[in-house]
């Protein structure tokens, strides 16, 4: 099992926009590593304190997605960019290298790579 990060900016803090702004985290993150939704085996959301119309693991719940999802406010800093939503995806991993992270919407890694 591996983890891999994404992020993605959410342009408003309404139901839709977050709801659409999971389904593409989500999907931008199976298409780029090849995965299929039974690769996952849990995720963890963060949101920025700007983000509260919903979350994202209610979304997924009331989509039908029976996968353990949790979902807690991102730590604020300095800097820190708004409306942003954050996955830290479990993985069923038997390939050779690692995950690709997936960042959409001008969203980034809230630290440089190592």
């Amino acid at each position: 099992m591996l983890a891999v990060r994404g992020g993605i900016a959410v342009p408003a803090d309404t139901v839709p926009a977050l709801t659409r702004a999971t389904e593409d985290l989500l999907a931008g993150l199976l298409a780029a590593n090849h995965l299929d939704r039974a690769d996952l085996v849990s995720l963890m959301f963060t949101m920025t304190p700007d983000l509260t119309a919903t979350n994202p693991a209610l979304v997924l719940h009331e989509s039908g997605w029976d996968l353990p999802a949790l979902c807690a406010q991102d730590a604020t800093f300095a800097g820190a960019p708004p409306r942003t939503l954050r996955v830290l995806a479990h993985l069923s991993w038997d390939r050779p290298g690692r995950p690709v992270a997936v960042y959409l919407g001008g969203a980034a890694p809230t630290k440089p790579a190592a």
